[in-house]
């Protein structure tokens, strides 16, 4: 069974993956103000599943956080 961290972190891979998806679309539709709008997006996606990710280790680890 997965813990709700995981299924959180899955869900926001999906989203990121899900706004990728779209930017590869308009990349290839040539609409730059939708893709700079989408990669702003898919950015600030990324910067959050990174910061989930930490706070799962930190988690994992007890509270203490080392580097």
């Amino acid at each position: 069974m997965r813990s709700e961290h995981q299924f959180d972190l899955l869900v926001r891979l999906s989203m990121t993956e899900h706004f990728l998806e779209q930017l590869a679309r308009f990349c290839s539709n040539d609409d730059s103000v939708l893709l700079v709008s989408l990669a702003g997006k898919t950015i600030q996606d990324a910067e959050k599943f990174e910061q989930w990710v930490d706070l799962l280790h930190l988690y994992k680890d007890g509270g203490t956080k080392t580097g």
